[in-house]
């Protein structure tokens, strides 16, 4: 019996509620899998872009990072690596908490400052986000099987075992 990986991965991915932080798909993952996940978890973190710059562009001046899922350890690395950044716009980067050292970094340092909740008005491209977690298709009712599913199911007990054969249904071919 195989398991589909993919699809359990999915079902996971529905039940966290968009409350999804971590998750490895290294062995199974595919582009439309990853994006998915994106999708439906607007705070999972990424700082990959984040220390790629601060790696690679030592002389950078000007940066919109506008809508990034870089944290506080991105932006600290970018201020690390760029030391002649004078811009840094990082609208909608909603990871990035500016209180306390970082914030007070980045206001001294940085001439031209965009905080992560100032306002879209005057960015040049549609800066609404969508919810693309789920369309009317997938449940013309409105709800979806995550809905029906009761707290009194058990369904987050642990059991130690790995009988998956309530739900053969579903991840399996």
């Amino acid at each position: 019996m195989d398991y589909d990986l993919g699809r359990m991965c999915r079902h996971a991915v529905d039940r966290s509620s968009g409350g999804l932080v971590d998750v490895n798909i290294e062995y199974f993952g595919t582009d439309d899998l990853l994006q998915y996940i994106a999708d439906r978890n607007p705070h999972i973190e990424c700082n990959e872009e984040a220390l790629a710059i601060a790696e690679h562009m030592p002389h950078l001046r000007y940066l919109q990072i506008f809508g990034n899922k870089l944290t506080n350890e991105g932006l600290q690395a970018i201020l690390d690596g760029c030391p002649h950044l004078e811009s840094l716009d990082l609208r909608q980067c909603f990871n990035v908490n500016m209180d306390g050292h970082l914030g007070k970094r980045c206001i001294e340092r940085i001439k031209d400052l965009r905080h992560p909740y100032d306002p879209t008005d005057d960015y040049p491209f549609d800066a609404e986000i969508a919810d693309v977690g789920s369309s009317e298709e997938d449940y013309p009712s409105g709800f979806s099987e995550i809905d029906f599913l009761s707290d009194d199911d058990d369904y987050y007990e642990f059991s130690g075992g790995s009988d998956m054969s309530d739900f053969e249904h579903l991840y399996f071919d």
